[in-house]
């Protein structure tokens, strides 16, 4: 995995490198509307839609970095690409958490962090020990298998809301958000073409999250009345 984030970076220029961090403030703006959006459905839950829209944020920006620090200077701080993983995991479990328990309990339910905080905790330990102790790339297969669930598990719960209000055409864009993003991880992009093509459906795909995300928040508006 270190040897292929290696030689796509050798071909990323700065400029690509900079475009990096836009699809990652798009989907934080995006997320910041789900996090609002909890609080006026569910407000117990909010604290913890925001924790884990700062560590799925902090995940992508510390990607966007590396890939920078490396097209400037050729230099590999491959602690800023670990921690992609190692934040969006935990940071999507929250995530998913938030979404699917506030839509059960009442909006004045006391908030339970305690199941997402340990199982998060948990999975860090596990991927640091086989890491670390073991020296097994199993720490990789675990954080990428829990990011991916834990992301489809918010892309379902944002259609499903969607759905139940009213609004198919944020369905389907939050549909091809999530599309977009489980087919582009498949793609091999060492090209410069590619992953300038990459980087554009990407953009183009947190934009229509974004956007979606601001019309769905806007939308709980009168389903709280």
């Amino acid at each position: 995995m270190l040897i292929n984030n290696l030689m796509l970076a050798a071909n990323v220029s700065v400029p690509m490198a900079l475009e990096d961090y836009l699809p990652v403030l798009l989907a934080a703006m995006g997320w910041v509307y789900v996090a609002r959006m909890i609080k006026r459905v569910s407000p117990a839950w909010s604290g913890l839609a925001w924790a884990g829209l700062t560590l799925v944020t902090l995940g992508g920006l510390s990607k966007a970095t590396w890939k920078l620090i490396f097209a400037a200077s050729a230099t590999d701080l491959w602690p800023l690409n670990t921690a992609l993983f190692v934040l969006m995991c935990p940071g999507f479990i929250a995530l998913a958490w938030a979404l699917w328990r506030s839509s059960i309990l009442q909006p004045k339910t006391k908030e339970v962090w305690a199941i997402p905080l340990i199982v998060g905790l948990l999975v860090l330990v596990v991927a640091a020990y086989l890491g670390l102790v073991k020296g097994s790339r199993g720490w990789f297969a675990l954080l990428i298998g829990l990011t991916t669930l834990g992301n489809l598990a918010t892309a379902i719960w944002l259609i499903r809301r969607s759905l139940q209000w009213g609004l198919p055409f944020l369905a389907l864009l939050f549909l091809l958000n999530i599309t977009a993003s489980f087919a582009l991880a498949r793609l091999a992009d060492q090209t410069v073409t590619m992953q300038w093509v990459k980087q554009g459906i990407t953009t183009l795909s947190q934009a229509a999250f974004m956007f979606a995300a601001m019309r769905l928040y806007f939308r709980s508006f009168l389903a709280t009345r």
